[in-house]
């Protein structure tokens, strides 16, 4: 699974760097950079609409399912085309989320979890690299979005698949990370659902990076709740 994002650039880098468009959802909200993002937060993401890439926003992760809490915030490929939860937004509504970085959290021997910040660094730029501090580039993941018109918000999931050999060794599972061709085919309706299956495999570059990294920095800050975000569909 994914656990959280690492804090986003500003919308304006990534619109730039990808050549989008942005919605005016994106055009109208405040920015608020945060060092990790979090499940019912606010992220860009890119979407098509006709033949343009879009920059929009959204909440991430699907709402609970009945009788439960916690919001779905990452998606098995295995089985997003067939679960009637993601299986329209597998067909129509596929998404890519631009992020620095991601964590998730080790299981220790003791119960405790330590989170772990997974990266792209070095010097290959074939994931649209917007090279930051210590060579951190902007890359993306494969998600769907789907709009949830009582709460007037677009909401997006993250796809998950089996963790390559580095991935493993802190969970048993990872996003499917796309590099820039992997962005235009996974949004393309032209590729099709076999084409778009075939993007979700664990990623097998030599330039992801795991690094342990200190629990204050997922110190949840108080919220009025969750779901408090109208972006005026």
């Amino acid at each position: 699974m994914c656990g959280s994002l690492a804090g986003y650039r500003s919308w304006e880098e990534i619109r730039d760097w990808y050549a989008l468009i942005p919605s005016e959802s994106v055009i109208t909200a405040d920015q608020k950079t945060s060092a990790v993002v979090r499940p019912t937060e606010l992220q860009p993401f890119i979407r098509l609409s006709g033949p343009e890439r879009i920059l929009d926003l959204g909440v991430w992760g699907f709402p609970p399912l009945k009788g439960r809490t916690s919001p779905l915030s990452n998606t098995r490929c295995e089985t997003m085309d067939v679960l009637p939860t993601f299986q329209e937004s597998f067909l129509h509504r596929r998404c890519v989320v631009p992020v620095t970085g991601y964590y998730e959290f080790k299981q220790e021997v003791d119960g405790s979890k330590t989170p772990w910040h997974f990266s792209i660094r070095g010097s290959n730029t074939r994931h649209g690299a917007v090279v930051g501090e210590g060579g951190t580039h902007l890359f993306g993941l494969a998600g769907l979005y789907m709009v949830d018109r009582v709460r007037k918000q677009r909401r997006f999931s993250i796809l998950t698949t089996e963790p390559n050999d580095i991935a493993a060794e802190v969970h048993d599972r990872m996003p499917v990370i796309l590099d820039d061709m992997g962005m235009r085919v996974w949004l393309s309706p032209d590729t099709g659902p076999d084409g778009h299956k075939r993007l979700c495999q664990p990623y097998n570059g030599p330039d992801l990076i795991a690094e342990p990294v200190s629990k204050a920095l997922h110190k949840r800050p108080k919220t009025n709740g969750e779901y408090q975000f109208s972006l005026g569909l």
